[in-house]
């Protein structure tokens, strides 16, 4: 049986493969090559440059009510998905015909990171109800097809693609929980470990069989 191995490390620091900016409670889509900004209502418009080779990517402002905006999770080339924690809605960006939709809504959640376990699946942290919900999608829709308790505020995950596991650390209660994704529905962890920290993030390396927390 494989084990996984575990590094504790007192900071980590993920840079992010794309680039996005936040103007209030409004997120923002970048896009290379250009010279043209979008105004709040999606419409490109002229970008003024101090110096004449410079490039401005075009922007553009999602519709939404997007209070207090978590995390941002991209699907795929196209579509990129927003999570809100007080409006407990998650929303869909359309990057090819800059439009929105409400792709997940429920009032008493407060969603906060999300992570993709594949191309029709993503698991969602709720720090309301100390949950992690996976959705999975069915055409235009997301449908919730698990509940993974997890005591002490959820606060970072990361999937293992490789086992099917799903690793979760709780802030409160310094504890990382292991969840193995090939028992859905069953809500209850497989393995718990108690860390010396909140775990603020974690990492799985598959190919290694380490989890960095």
């Amino acid at each position: 049986m494989l084990r996984t191995l575990f590094l504790l490390l007192l900071a980590c620091a993920i840079t992010p493969d794309g680039t996005n900016a936040q103007e209030g409670s409004r997120y923002k889509t970048y896009d290379s090559g250009s010279a043209y900004q979008g105004s709040d209502a999606g419409t490109p418009g002229k970008y003024g440059s101090r110096k004449s080779n410079t490039r401005h990517a075009p922007t553009y402002v999602a519709d939404g009510d997007y209070r207090q905006p978590t995390s941002l999770l991209v699907l795929d080339p196209r579509h990129v998905l927003v999570a809100t924690k007080l409006t407990g809605e998650i929303y869909q960006l359309d990057l090819a015909n800059y439009s929105t939709t409400v792709a997940i809504s429920d009032s008493n959640r407060e969603f906060r990171k999300m992570t993709k376990l594949d191309e029709q699946r993503i698991a969602v942290i709720d720090s309301r109800q100390n949950e992690v919900l996976v959705f999975e999608r069915d055409s235009d829709d997301w449908l919730q097809v698990a509940r993974l308790d997890v005591p002490g505020g959820p606060n970072a995950m990361s999937y293992d693609p490789t086992r099917s596991e799903l690793w979760v650390s709780s802030i409160w209660a310094r504890r990382l929980h292991r969840f193995n994704l090939r028992d859905l529905p069953k809500s209850d962890a497989v393995a718990t470990i108690d860390l010396p920290m909140c775990g603020g993030q974690v990492l799985c390396l598959p190919n290694r069989g380490m989890v960095l927390v």
